[in-house]
């Protein structure tokens, strides 16, 4: 009875400290209740992938790596950790790895979106675009939400294809309601036309809504044309991940 005990008390920490990253991004609380997990259960891989994204979160890309590889030891079959490792492939800007990673999972699961989508953005951060758009089709048959179509008009832009790009925000912005809607997926194909003052303010509108896709952002790569202006560095200091 105690062992079950301390495994449900185990899940309630990690439900709390993930809480305290997405919701609160109150990462050194997050980590002190991911480790109180870890301690009622050593083996708890959920525990550990959390962790691991706080280490991703933060650009410690080795220690996210480690970390969420001991998750795997508890938990070899799990496709979402494996996808992990792919996140942490491209966001430390190893494309060729995570096209590699994504691979080996889509031999697993063909329709499977996370893969699909790195690698997709991967390849067009190798300026690979007819690849990388294949997979984003493949990706968009698999869900044609908004996140995904907007993948599409990021790459059209990283590739100059801005007419195209703006022409998806457009029917987005008509298609869907605004709830469904996240901020940072605009920011980011904004960034990759170069329009960095309505990149700016998709991030704030963001800011004001808590997205959760904001834990992220110290590493993103979608957002590289911003970090050269000041306000950059200013709003991750406003949001915790300075």
């Amino acid at each position: 009875m105690s062992l079950r005990i301390d495994n449900r008390l185990s899940q309630a920490y990690v439900l709390k400290g993930s809480t305290e990253i997405a919701f609160e991004r109150n990462f050194n609380e997050a980590e002190k209740s991911l480790n109180r997990a870890l301690e009622l259960n050593p083996n708890n891989a959920e525990a550990y992938n959390w962790k691991s994204q706080i280490s991703l979160m933060h650009g410690r890309f080795g220690e996210a790596a480690t970390i969420v590889s001991k998750a795997i030891q508890f938990d070899p079959t799990s496709i979402y950790l494996n996808e992990h490792l792919v996140r942490i492939s491209f966001y430390s800007g190893e494309y060729n790895r995570a096209i590699i990673q994504a691979e080996e999972l889509l031999e697993f699961e063909k329709n499977n979106l996370v893969p699909l989508a790195f690698s997709a953005l991967s390849y067009a951060h190798l300026r690979l675009f007819k690849q990388s758009l294949e997979n984003i089709e493949k990706a968009l048959k698999c869900r044609r939400g908004p996140e995904i179509v907007f993948m599409k008009a990021y790459i059209l832009a990283l590739n100059n294809d801005r007419i195209q790009a703006e022409d998806i925000i457009s029917n987005v912005l008509k298609s869907f309601p605004e709830n469904q809607i996240d901020p940072t997926d605009l920011a980011y194909v904004y960034s990759a036309s170069g329009d960095i003052e309505k990149a700016f303010e998709m991030l704030e509108r963001a800011y004001e809504i808590n997205s959760t896709n904001l834990c992220i952002l110290k590493v993103e790569k979608r957002c590289e044309n911003l970090r050269r202006d000041p306000r950059f560095e200013a709003f991750l200091t406003k949001i915790g991940l300075s």
